[in-house]
């Protein structure tokens, strides 16, 4: 993915971020604030199936559906969680909002789903399909890991730590796993 194309969705979830988690920085309860927004999160046995999560149109709702595999670890939950978000956002052009007029804006065939995405343990994808999900994990990583909060912390609190230690306080701080953690750090470093 070229830079351009990184910051655009870096700008985009943190937009995203700002609507939903309205000020909060509790990704653990992501679900909770999706909810709020007006998105279903789901959470079922996937464990038969080559994905650990979808997105799916509830015709009945009129709402989007987040549906994750429950088997998996917490911190690959809420990384699926803001990854479905990713594909609902940049994909489906889906717009968060706390606003009850609003939030039936999208207009969708009758049949229940216009499109779902797989986040596919196989790894099998097109080239199309691989490029949705290298912008929807670029999604997730930036709505869950602020760059700027990453930027932050590491001039307030790592200044004197290794970046295996900032690595893990980011883990931490943001209920992310070590791997995005570590690429979102690496990301931040650019700027400093």
């Amino acid at each position: 993915m070229d830079k351009q194309k990184r910051l655009t969705i870096e700008n985009i979830a943190g937009e995203v971020r700002r609507l939903v988690m309205a000020g909060n920085s509790d990704n653990q309860n992501l679900d909770v604030y999706l909810r709020s927004a007006g998105v279903q999160v789901k959470y079922t046995d996937l464990s038969d199936t080559k994905i650990d999560g979808y997105l799916e149109w509830d015709t009945d709702l009129l709402q989007p559906k987040i549906v994750i595999d429950a088997f998996e670890s917490p911190f690959r939950r809420v990384f699926s969680t803001a990854h479905e978000l990713g594909h609902l956002v940049l994909h489906w052009k889906w717009v968060p909002t706390l606003d009850e007029l609003n939030r039936n804006s999208l207009i969708f065939e009758q049949s229940g789903i216009v499109d779902v995405a797989y986040r596919r343990t196989d790894g099998l994808y097109t080239d199309q399909e691989k490029k949705r999900e290298v912008e929807a994990n670029q999604f997730a990583a930036a709505f869950l890991v602020p760059e700027q909060e990453v930027i932050d912390f590491i001039e307030d609190e790592g200044k004197d730590k290794a970046g295996s230690q900032i690595i893990l306080d980011i883990s931490d701080k943001f209920f992310v796993s070590q791997e995005t953690a570590g690429i979102r750090y690496r990301q931040a470093r650019e700027y400093i």
